[in-house]
């Protein structure tokens, strides 16, 4: 009888606490259902503000977002796919409007090959100063204090002097973001957001180690001077300092966009989803141009009369401001060598609004490298890594500009007056290429899609000055390759650490601490000196009264390039190269 009356009884409790647990699970779906009305309210509102026209692939399937409103062919897409698409669709257009630690414009396949290159030489100079600590350790034995110092120089040059890893993730970085450009899926931008956190632990860890070896060298020294440009050890302290602080804000950053992608609409800053435009160029008076226009066409003649090939591809642009020329009147011009017709492939970027040179004055012999070169005339290269470690803001100016150049020519019916000033002149100019720009945005969206994405890609370029890192990476590995064949030939003495740590590192181009798109950008890290400041046996051709006579500097130029590009044996024998050009 118990058994009987306890039967029921189960059943009644069972029922009981199912419409309990439905009960509790209402409020929970109708939250769920509230916070997904929620996401979907906010972000296709912030898609339809910024404008946002895209496809993105949600689970295999193409969603179209535009407007604010998400369809599948034509037809509404149901809340669930809605929800997921406008994420991942605001997800797009950040990487491809603001992305974080971004490199538009670099070839991130020779960016890793240069990487490759430079932990090869700091291996090799790490290893010429250990050869060095052997020969003598015996000598140090009652110094321990300086025997560590030297023993930890070694490891610092070994394992800091160049951000290797950091390079090679920023390649894979902005591959992946391409990658997730192009196909808008959701693997795609789990790999991109996977690439940033590497990326952002990379920029940590080599940032920090960077900071801890160029310390433990750089020494007390007031200013730290090279051709027209100064610095001081305390604005070196302090960038360093910011950018090991600005990877920690970065990392912040990814943290809060990634809690917003997942549907955290608090962590959003709808702002970042509005292209910011690079900023109109100044350019020079129409005097002031004419003048520099005819003194590039007279260093580019003495360019060819020393068999330094001009034409074949290879073009020149006139750039409006420069850093590592900022004390020199501008505009500046700079020749984009074509590697394939270019007897020095190493400096693929270089100057030519003027010729800077050193005229060999009382016991000193002529010549470039202790007068075993004789020359009548030393050439200085005012725009070379070492004596500008910022030399990627200029570089990315030039390489941006002939990259708006080349889309412009493709485009005949995008921003057609802006399109004809920019491709008019003899040489292209850099306030004409982003003129073009943001001429261009003022139609966007009646824009092909592929080409859109081009033009924002141009629009990065210039504002993020990220453009041919490349091109800085492969001049820094050609330069130190040379200086250690100089060290092997018996031509030099092993780089001193501080020396390599200081003028050899270029720290500020592969830190990109010009690049707002990293928590740290958009400051510089030199000053201008006067050209009268800079040494009194240092003149350039055209301030030096009458210039030398032209054979005099069409040797030295031959010789000077031959020498950086290690053509030693040509130049240490009376024999014409047989690639120059015949001179008058």
């Amino acid at each position: 009888m118990t058994m009987t009356r306890r039967g029921p009884l189960k059943r009644i409790r069972v029922v009981i606490l199912v419409a309990v647990l439905a009960g509790a699970l209402i409020p929970v779906a109708v939250f769920s259902n509230r916070r997904e009305a929620e996401e979907i309210r906010f972000f296709s509102g912030v898609l339809e503000t910024a404008q946002v026209d895209t496809t993105v692939s949600v689970r295999g399937t193409q969603y179209e977002v535009r407007g604010g409103r998400v369809t599948k062919h034509g037809i509404p897409a149901s809340r669930s796919a809605a929800s997921s698409a406008l994420r991942l669709a605001y997800a797009h257009t950040l990487a491809e409007r603001s992305p974080l630690l971004a490199l538009a414009g670099t070839d991130t396949d020779q960016l890793d090959a240069r990487a490759a290159d430079l932990e090869k030489i700091q291996e090799e100079a790490a290893d010429m100063l250990q050869e060095l600590l052997d020969a003598d350790a015996e000598q140090l034995s009652g110094a321990p204090l300086d025997l560590q110092k030297r023993v930890e120089a070694v490891e610092h040059v070994r394992t800091a002097l160049y951000p290797v890893n950091f390079l090679r993730a920023l390649a894979s970085l902005e591959r992946a973001r391409l990658s997730f450009i192009r196909n808008g899926s959701y693997s795609g931008e789990r790999e991109y957001s996977e690439r940033l956190i590497h990326t952002i632990e990379s920029e940590r860890a080599d940032a920090a180690a960077f900071r801890v070896s160029m310390l433990a060298h750089v020494g007390d020294v007031k200013d730290i001077s090279s051709f027209t440009l100064s610095t001081t050890v305390d604005d070196i302290k302090g960038a360093l300092n910011e950018i090991v602080s600005g990877a920690e804000r970065s990392a912040a950053l990814a943290e809060s966009r990634a809690s917003c992608i997942s549907g955290v609409i608090h962590a959003c800053d709808a702002r970042d989803l509005l292209m910011t435009l690079p900023g109109n160029v100044r350019g020079p008076s129409p005097a002031r141009e004419a003048l520099a226009l005819r003194r590039a066409d007279v260093i580019l003649s003495l360019l060819q009369d020393a068999g330094i090939v001009y034409g074949g591809g290879s073009e020149v642009v006139e750039v409006a401001s420069s850093t590592c020329l900022s004390a020199v009147q501008g505009p500046h011009f700079f020749w984009r060598i074509n590697p394939e017709t270019q007897v020095q492939p190493a400096q693929q970027i270089r100057y030519v609004g003027d010729i800077f040179y050193m005229r060999p004055t009382g016991a000193s012999t002529p010549g470039l490298f202790k007068g075993k070169i004789p020359i009548p005339l030393s050439v200085i290269n005012p725009f070379i890594f070492y004596r500008c470690n910022e030399k990627g803001r200029d570089v990315s100016s030039v390489v941006a500009t002939l990259y708006t150049a080349a889309f412009a020519e493709k485009h005949p019916d995008i921003a057609p007056p802006a399109r004809e000033a920019l491709l008019a002149r003899k040489y292209i100019r850099d306030a004409d290429a982003v003129s073009y720009v943001r001429d261009a945005f003022q139609d966007i969206s009646t824009v092909p899609a592929d080409d859109r994405r081009d033009l924002y890609e141009l629009a990065l370029m210039f504002r993020n000055r990220s453009a041919g890192l490349e091109i800085v990476a492969h001049e820094v590995s050609a330069s130190m390759r040379n200086k250690l064949d100089d060290v092997k030939a018996g031509w030099n003495s092993v780089p001193d650490p501080r020396f390599l740590f200081v003028s050899e590192s270029a720290f500020p181009s592969f830190f990109q601490m010009y690049n707002p798109s990293f928590s740290y950008g958009n400051s510089t890290l030199y000053k201008g000196v006067p050209l009268n400041k800079t040494g009194s046996n240092l003149a350039s051709y055209f301030l030096s009264g009458a210039p030398p006579p032209r054979a005099d500097f069409v040797t030295s130029i031959d010789n000077f390039e031959r020498f950086h590009a290690g053509e030693y044996d040509y130049l240490l024998k009376d024999t014409k190269h047989p690639s120059a050009a015949p001179t008058d």
